[in-house]
Order: structure tokens, then C-alpha cells, then sequence
């Protein structure tokens, strides 16, 4: 028959008995904890201002970082183009074009009826943009506008299903003014000369941004 431990001894082992009593029920505990959270799969509808632009990666697979969760779900799973960068250049008689700075940058989704605004930002002094925002598929027409809001540019382009992620180098040229061309003035009553000026905004993507200078 085991004998009773000396009463000194046993008040010794006590407190490191119940200290492990107690560490293992903070373990169980924690894994129980654990096994009850789950892991989001759907982030927020939308791109709010929260969003960060290097995000954590996921903790586990198939799950979602809680970054992703305050973004765009298109954002989250690379699902659409988020991120447009590119140059706004004049052009030039010879040589290649010159950096256009500090002018506002505008992307205009078209096929809709309200023509809706996108994103748009301003020119680096090296005349360099980016933009960001929720790209869905469909055409859009990027538009340069000086500091009166005036358009001095525009080009439309297409994002397809199967862009993800960025654009690059979506450029825009700004057209030299034709009175730097040496193009001659027009005559009066001579209807062969005429000067050199954009075509009128005739089309969805002129009548979306505005007329040009």
C-alpha cells in the first residue's frame, strides 16, 4: 500500500501541481478557441480608402488575409485590372515626347449612360500617373485636363476578362499646338487651307470627357 506523502512535501509539489492544472487548461482552451474561428472568404463589396496597397499574405490556404477583407473582392483574388500607370507626353516634331506635369489625369467608364468617373490623380513632374481603383471589363476612355479643366487629351482603351492586376504604359500623347507645326494660317475664301484642330466629339468617348481645346 502506497504511504501518504509527508505533509511538508505535499504542500511543496501543490503549487506546481495546480500551476500545470492550469497551463494545460489554458492549452485546451486555446485550441478550442481556435477550432471555433473561422476564416473569411468574401471580403467587402467595393474599394474603400482603407484598402492598402501591399497587403498580408493569406493565413492559410484557401482562406483570406484580414487586409483582404477591407478591400474589393475583384482586388482580393486578382479577379480584374486594380492598379493603371503610365505617361502623359507632348509630342514633338523630332525626338521623342517630353513629360507633361502636375496635369489631372481622368478615367471615364463608357458603355453607361452616366458615363461614371473611375479614378484620376495628377501628373508627376516627370509626367508619370497611376491610378487605382476597380477596373471591371468593358472600354474607358482615359483624359488629360489642364488647370482650367480644360481637355488637352484623351485616348480610349479596353480592359478584357483576362486582364488582372495592372495595366502598364498606357501613354497618352498631347498634341502639339499647330501653330508650333510652321502649318501655314488659312486665306481667306480658300477652302483648301485649313488648320489643324481636333476632330469634333462626335463620338462616346469625346462626349464623355468633353470637347478639346
Amino acid at each position: 500500500m502506497a504511504r501518504p506523502l509527508p505533509s511538508s512535501l505535499a504542500l511543496a509539489v501543490l503549487p506546481h501541481s495546480l500551476g500545470a492544472l492550469a497551463l494545460g487548461a489554458f492549452a485546451l482552451g486555446t485550441l478550442a478557441l481556435g477550432a471555433c474561428v473561422s476564416q473569411p472568404r468574401r471580403p467587402a463589396y467595393g474599394r474603400p480608402l482603407t484598402c492598402p496597397e501591399n497587403r498580408l499574405p493569406d493565413p492559410q490556404p484557401g482562406g483570406t488575409s484580414p487586409d483582404a477583407v477591407r478591400c474589393s473582392y475583384d482586388d482580393a483574388l486578382g479577379a480584374s485590372v486594380v492598379h493603371i500607370t503610365g505617361r502623359v507626353l507632348l509630342e514633338q516634331e523630332v525626338g521623342p515626347g517630353i513629360g507633361v506635369g502636375e496635369v489631372k489625369v481622368r478615367i471615364v467608364r463608357l458603355g453607361t449612360e452616366d458615363h461614371p468617373d473611375i479614378s484620376d490623380a495628377k501628373t508627376d513632374p516627370q509626367g508619370n500617373y497611376r491610378l487605382s481603383g476597380a477596373f471591371e471589363p468593358g472600354d474607358y476612355v482615359i483624359s488629360i485636363h489642364d488647370e482650367g479643366g480644360n481637355v488637352i487629351a484623351h485616348r480610349r482603351f479596353e480592359i478584357t476578362p483576362k486582364m488582372t492586376g495592372a495595366l502598364e504604359d498606357l501613354t497618352v500623347w498631347v498634341p502639339l499646338d499647330p501653330r508650333l507645326r510652321g502649318e501655314p494660317e488659312p486665306m481667306p475664301n480658300d477652302p483648301d487651307l485649313v488648320p489643324h484642330q481636333p476632330p469634333p466629339a462626335t463620338n462616346e468617348a469625346a462626349a464623355a470627357v468633353g470637347p478639346m481645346l
